[in-house]
């Protein structure tokens, strides 16, 4: 800009609320409450703004030669200007983007105060916060590994971060950033060993299982002996058959020597 001590975002505030309260008295005067901005309420706010921001050309001539410019002469200068244009310019500036400007200002501002002050970050100093931010966000162990490894920080973590240390995300992205190459294989041994327990307790499961299989078979062949033994007993409490013939083992039950005589496993 040609005018000294111009500061964009911050004099376009300035204007824009100079315009805000042109209006709000214009409509208090008219005992309104509501009601559009007028061509009135812009060409105050940039008068005022024009006589807080002289001309370099003005402000640097020398007393002898430099042409006295009032404040009259500026409004005059003002009023002259096409009032469809100036009506065009307030409106062309929306909210938004108003806003936009305006935390772009900060964040310099805030970026300029850290470099005067040298009260720089150390990469340990933000290796906590970063942590914090990771679990505020739902990232886990898996998913904190994929994010380093792409070497790019999503801005929710920059952003929140930059919450936390009080800096600005612009400045602290390519701390964290750089952090990631020294953090990345810590993250990374702490998946090998969560790997590798995981197997241990699937071999030790698979161990578990392998002994019950062994121990049921084991209890199962008891229990056939058992049972053929009390068979027996079973038959020496009978004795032989009525023609005395010793019983013989079969299918399903005992039969005599001699053929004559049977009895199934259910009778016994």
């Amino acid at each position: 800009m040609e005018r000294d001590g111009w500061a964009n975002a911050r004099d376009v505030k300035a204007v824009y609320e100079a315009m805000c309260s042109n209006r709000e008295c214009r409509l208090d005067d008219n005992d309104e409450t509501e009601g559009p901005y007028c061509v009135a309420d812009v060409q105050g706010a940039v008068t005022k703004m024009r006589l807080q921001r002289p001309l370099r050309h003005v402000k640097s001539e020398t007393p002898a030669t430099a042409p006295h410019v009032t404040e009259a002469q500026l409004e005059v200068s003002m009023q002259c200007a096409p009032t469809a244009q100036i009506q065009a310019a307030a409106l062309a500036v929306p909210k938004y983007e108003v806003q936009e400007l305006e935390e772009a200002e900060e964040e310099r501002e805030k970026e300029e105060e850290e470099e005067e002050s040298g009260n720089s970050l150390e990469p340990e100093d933000v290796w906590s916060p970063l942590e914090d931010a990771l679990t505020e966000l739902g990232y886990d162990i898996y998913t904190t590994a994929q994010v380093l490894q792409s070497g790019r920080l999503p801005e929710d973590i920059v952003n929140l971060v930059a919450t936390k240390v009080d800096r600005t995300a612009g400045r602290l992205r390519p701390m964290l950033e750089a952090q990631c190459k020294s953090i990345l294989p810590r993250i990374l041994k702490v998946i090998e060993a969560i790997k590798i327990e995981l197997e241990r307790q699937r071999l030790a499961q698979l161990a578990i299982q392998k002994a019950d299989e062994v121990e049921k078979e084991r209890l199962l062949i008891l229990e056939r002996q058992f049972e053929k033994e009390a068979l027996a007993v079973k038959l020496q409490m009978i004795g032989r058959c009525c023609a005395g013939y010793q019983w013989i083992k079969v299918e399903g039950g005992y039969c005599c020597s001699a053929g004559g005589h049977y009895v199934s496993d259910a009778m016994l």
